[in-house]
């Protein structure tokens, strides 16, 4: 199963660290973007985890998908 995060900032990344040290998903399965170069670094570089800026390759690679943008960046 891969799990995909759209956002990966603070929150985000507590939330795949947790998997990843729960052993719920492995690092190697999980996928996330972020408007934010230093953010998708800092997640790669921190949790092993793949990533991207395209929100729509984190969607096509995905099982399950986890919004992790604070409200006011939503596009209504």
């Amino acid at each position: 199963m891969k799990l995909g995060f759209i956002g990966c900032g603070n929150m985000a990344s507590a939330m795949m660290k947790g998997i990843i040290e729960n052993k719920i998903i492995g690092s190697d399965e999980i996928i996330a973007s972020d408007v934010l170069e230093a953010s998708v670094c800092k997640a790669k570089n921190n949790l092993g985890i793949a990533v991207t800026t395209d929100n729509k390759e984190v969607v096509s690679k995905s099982d399950i998908i986890v919004l992790a943008v604070k409200p006011q960046y939503y596009e209504l």
